[in-house]
């Protein structure tokens, strides 16, 4: 009987913390930039950059801090693929972080070791009401077909937020190049009304496992 008691108790204990972990529907935002590029069929970039005044920006210290969070990084798009990593919390080799919490804050995060040793991003800056940009050095998305559009989304904590990449410049192998060179290109990146798997799923008019 006391067993059965504690097992009531543990979960009655979990449920909270397991509640506090979901950042729900989340913020979408406007972004000016979005280019996903594989070169030589293997070096592969990734580029985005949003200057929306309305993107939440997580509270240093706070546990949305993307020091210790983690900042998770989720690619979808149009045509049925996804792709997940993350910035992972903590002090690792080739890492460094700037942040600053008095006035306008900011997080400024380097790894020169990516897309090795601490993970694939190689910039992430976070500006206050100003500036959000992100500069990996792998994306694992094929582009050797369009894409049809591409959502980006970004977890830190209970913070998240979205863009909904429209109307690309390039789509699918670049014009006068072989299957080598490829790119998702678009300066179109639009607001969703949230965050959600249902909203990006039927945005894309696709499902996502």
């Amino acid at each position: 009987m006391v067993r059965i008691i504690a097992v009531w108790v543990v979960v009655f204990l979990l449920a909270p913390l397991a509640a506090e972990a979901d950042p729900g529907p989340g913020v979408g935002i406007d972004a000016r930039r979005l280019h996903l590029r594989i070169r030589r069929g293997a070096v592969e970039r990734m580029y985005f950059i949003s200057a929306d005044e309305q993107a939440p920006f997580p509270e240093v210290g706070s546990g949305d801090d993307p020091r210790t969070a983690r900042v998770d990084v989720e690619i979808f798009t149009a045509a049925g693929q996804s792709s997940s990593f993350s910035i992972r919390e903590g002090d690792y080799e080739g890492v460094s972080w700037k942040v600053r919490d008095n006035r306008k804050g900011f997080y400024k995060y380097k790894n020169r070791l990516a897309p090795a040793g601490h993970g694939f991003v190689k910039k992430f800056l976070m500006k206050e009401g100003k500036t959000l940009k992100l500069v990996a050095r792998r994306h694992q998305i094929n582009l050797r077909t369009p894409q049809g559009t591409v959502i980006v989304r970004l977890t830190m904590g209970d913070v998240r937020l979205c863009s909904h990449f429209v109307a690309p410049v390039f789509d699918g192998i670049i014009p006068g190049r072989d299957e080598d060179s490829t790119s998702f290109f678009s300066r179109t990146g639009v607001a969703p009304v949230d965050c959600t798997d249902a909203t990006i799923e039927a945005m894309l008019g696709t499902t996502f496992e």
